[in-house]
């Protein structure tokens, strides 16, 4: 049998599969995604183990393992979770705010931090637009992963929630290895 294993293509994620390759006698076989997408495989069983979003095991702890130890993870400001927007984040109450496709964690924090910490009642999108339309089209975007530190690195944008720094990353969260109960 071979195990179908889920692999994100983001640079946090190097590691894991590095060590998985280096560990294993190759009776897996990868299928690269998003978290999001991968997520939605995981849940239908058309993949056996992957990185997945916490908010995946959340909402049904029974179904899925955790593997002990082993977790993506931050200590401090995560800065591949970024909201941007050209106003200031004061500014974005009633907004509709784009979303990434790759995410379903960030998403379900962006808008409990816009809602019980800020008070606002925003319309939420999920978009494929390139980030400079998004930003033009939405009063802001969240992205993750690689394409958020691209963005921040090429200035496509402010971030809007700020304490005194520039980027200010809109969470942290861990991402935990999941496997389908079988």
């Amino acid at each position: 049998m071979t195990l179908r294993v889920g692999r994100i293509e983001y640079a946090n994620c190097i590691p894991l599969f590095r060590a998985l390759d280096e560990l294993s006698d190759n009776r897996h076989s990868y299928v690269n995604g998003v978290p999001a997408i991968l997520n939605a495989m995981l849940s239908q069983g058309e993949i056996d183990l992957s990185p997945s979003s916490s908010i995946l095991y959340g909402v049904d702890p029974k179904r899925y393992w955790l593997l002990p130890d082993l977790s993506i993870s931050a200590t401090g400001p995560v800065k591949s979770v970024l909201l941007f927007s050209n106003q200031p984040v004061e500014t974005l109450d009633g907004a509709t705010i784009g979303l990434t496709n790759e995410s379903d964690t960030s998403v379900a924090l962006l808008k409990i931090i816009l809602a019980k910490f800020f008070g606002f009642n925003n319309r939420f999108l999920r978009t494929d637009m390139m980030p400079q339309q998004a930003t033009e089209a939405f009063g802001a975007l969240l992205l993750i992963g690689n394409q958020a530190m691209r963005e921040s690195i090429s200035g496509g944008g402010s971030i809007c929630l700020r304490s005194g720094r520039t980027l200010v990353p809109v969470h942290r969260t861990s991402v935990r290895i999941c496997a389908l109960g079988r």
